[in-house]
This record gives structure tokens, sequence and C-alpha cells, in this order.
């Protein structure tokens, strides 16, 4: 999952966290991909910006599962692209995997890495997407965004399962100038002729204001908290898990020692961090 960009299309969401920290239905993006994941994943993350972040929620959270961290070191401006993220990666990736952009939200669960397959979708046809091109039942091509596209093109949607590792890191390899401006595309196209299977998902996008608004909507829970969105706090509810994350970290401490001195009458923190602290959530009732 690359997560070192710095989320500029989605504005002043990502001026203090990393966009994967982005919530819909009060979770992190991050979290929905997690959750659609087979059991006992083992993720390899790419950090950069606000990076830190990103992994201290990862480790708060989910501290049985196995993440393996990968620090970009040159996530902005010049020379920085998601290629070298990609590549940057290849160490853990010397098997078959599954790539997912950190704005890709689906509702169906991600198949297990049994052979090339490719995530696509049919509910736009914007020119800000990549297409694939299908043809009796296998994929074609890969259209960049500026190219033409047909009645039988379908979205890319930044979620495909590499079972040929190698032809994956050879494509990567092939070319160095496209590598860095393809990204995963151009390890994806060495696999177009080695039987790339086309699988529709219903994917929300997540990478900008306008899709964001709409996976917001979509998701949202009838019984949803209505938390006012700040640019320094969040709070967030991950299964039975309450999490409060600031950038404030003496804000954080303070609720930690509040929460032992006042032990028995407000939430008692089961672990913490510098940004951020969890405690269990607790299902209410409003008088009426």
């Amino acid at each position: 999952i690359p997560c070192a960009g710095v989320g500029s299309r989605l504005g002043s969401l990502t001026t203090s966290v990393n966009k994967a920290l982005v919530s819909v239905d009060n979770r992190p993006i991050i979290s929905h991909i997690i959750d659609k994941c087979p059991s006992k994943s083992e993720f390899v993350i790419a950090l950069g910006y606000k990076g830190e972040f990103l992994r201290d929620y990862l480790e708060l959270v989910y501290p049985k599962t196995k993440f393996n961290f990968v620090q970009i070191k040159t996530f902005e401006g010049p020379n920085s692209s998601l290629g070298l993220t990609v590549l940057s990666c290849r160490d853990f990736l010397q098997r078959p995997f599954v790539f997912v952009s950190c704005d890709t939200i689906i509702d169906e669960k991600i198949p297990v890495v049994e052979s090339n397959w490719i995530g696509y979708s049919d509910n736009s046809t914007s020119e800000q997407y990549r297409k694939i091109r299908i043809e009796n039942g296998k994929v074609t091509s890969i259209l960049e965004k500026t190219e033409e596209f047909g009645i039988d093109a379908f979205n890319y949607i930044g979620l495909a399962g590499v079972f040929n590792f190698e032809a994956f890191w050879k494509a990567m390899d092939s070319s160095a100038d496209d590598e860095l401006t393809k990204g995963e595309v151009q390890g994806l196209d060495g696999l177009v002729f080695d039987n790339l299977t086309p699988i529709k998902f219903s994917w929300h996008d997540a990478g900008n204001n306008v899709e964001l608004k709409k996976a917001r909507e979509y998701f949202r829970s009838e019984f949803q908290p209505n938390i006012l969105e700040k640019s320094n706090e969040a709070i967030w509810f991950v299964d039975d898990q309450v999490v409060k994350f600031s950038t404030d970290t003496n804000f954080i401490q303070n609720r930690v020692k509040r929460s032992e001195i006042l032990d028995g009458y407000v939430p008692k923190i089961i672990s913490s961090n510098k940004n951020m602290s969890c405690y269990r959530k607790t299902r209410g009732t409003v008088p009426k």
C-alpha cells in the first residue's frame, strides 16, 4: 500500500495527516482497505509525508498484524514518483502480492493472489482514471489517461493481484522513464500477455474531494456520530476501539493522565503513543 504522497488533491484534509488517515465513516481509509484483505495478511506500507502518524496508528490499532514499513526519502517535489515508491518496496515483494492504492475503497473482499488479476469498475468514464481494455475475458491493454478509449474500456481502480512477480519487476526495470511516470502500471504492463484477468469491483475513489464526498455519503452509517472535522485532531471508531488523534502531544499525554486520575469515572485508556490514545467503545443511550 503506497502511502508516501502528500495527498494534494484532498486539499486541507491532509494538512496534518497522511492521506491514508483521512476519515470515511469515522474510520481512516487504510482501515477500510485492511478490513477487505484476507485474514492474517502481511502488509508492506510505503511511508513518506506525515508517515510517523500513519505508522503510529497502525501499530496502535493492529498490534497483532505484521507491517513492513518502507521509508521513502523523496516523496514530494522533483524526482518523486509512485514508480520510485514501488521500486523502494521491491525487497519485501519477492513473492505474489496485492497492490492497492491508499485511496481505493471497495465493497468486496480482496481475493487471494493465485493468478494475475487487475481490478476495474465501470461506474465512471472520467478521463482522470487509467482504463483497461478487455477482450474475451482478458485484459489486452492498459490505457493512459490521455489515450482515447471506447465502450470496451473500463476504469482501472488502483488494485491488482501480482502472481508472476518476476515478470512484474522485469517490466518495472525495462524503462527508467516509464517506471517513474506510470508507477505500478509499468509492472502490470508486463503481465498483460501473461493471462491478466479483469475482476470487477464496486469501487469508491477517495483520492479527491469530489469523489471523497461521494464515498462518505455511501458509507454513512444510520447512527454515525457527527464529528466536526478538524485539521489537527480526529476521532476514529475501529471495531470496538475509539482512537483519538491530535498533533498536540501534550493534549494526548494529559488525556492519559486524566484517565488514570479519574479511573472508574472516565473511559480507561488501554494504549497510547505520542499523538494517539485508544480506549474501548461502550454503547450508551440518550434519555428521551
